[in-house]
């Protein structure tokens, strides 16, 4: 998901806190609502500038209170989408929305948050609900053992397959380890006196 396809879908959704939101949509949210926030910020430095070089008063557009309300709703509007992005986010994580309030604990609870968000989403489904769509997982350049035993580079390795290939692989260790095991049990008692 592009950064300007995450923004709208957060902006779209601010109460949505049902499913699950990708990496990348979370991220983006966040870059966009910071990117956001820097610009007020830098405009409201430039009027509060231009109030001191006036004489001290500050700009008509500063005292307007209309605009104090309307700052104040956007800014309700935006920890909304803040807060159900989160959600979603953690929902991909496989964990509960509530561990969004984690961030209450002073010193690690931030350090935690942004660990859960930056952790890789689950695979397939989980309790709720479907992945995010995403495009097919392919790998640019996979080495994978053919037939006649050679390493070939594959430019459509799929990841299913390669999973399957690498449990394989592993049931395989995992055979090798017990029938070696096996094998140190029954020197170990042919070597002890009877």
């Amino acid at each position: 998901m592009g950064f300007f396809e995450a923004n709208l879908h957060c902006l779209k959704n601010p109460l949505t806190f049902e499913g699950r939101a990708s990496r990348s949509e979370f991220w983006y949210c966040i870059l966009g609502q910071t990117i956001s926030f820097f610009v007020i910020f830098v405009a409201g430095f430039v009027f509060a500038i231009q109030g001191i070089l006036n004489g001290g008063e500050a700009p008509a557009i500063l005292s307007n209170r209309n605009l104090w309300v309307a700052a104040s709703v956007v800014y309700l509007y935006v920890c909304a989408v803040q807060i159900s992005v989160s959600v979603r986010r953690l929902h991909d994580t496989d964990h509960s929305g509530w561990w969004y309030w984690i961030m209450l604990v002073p010193f690690i609870g931030f350090i935690w948050y942004i660990l859960l968000m930056a952790k890789p989403s689950d695979q397939g489904r989980n309790e709720y609900g479907s992945g995010p769509a995403t495009a097919k997982r392919v790998a640019p350049k996979v080495a994978v053992r053919s037939r006649r035993g050679q390493l070939d580079l594959d430019d459509d390795f799929d990841w299913g397959e390669g999973v399957a290939i690498m449990a394989a692989a592993e049931t395989q260790r995992e055979e090798m380890r017990r029938a070696r095991a096996a094998d140190l049990r029954a020197l170990r008692q042919s070597r002890m006196p009877s």
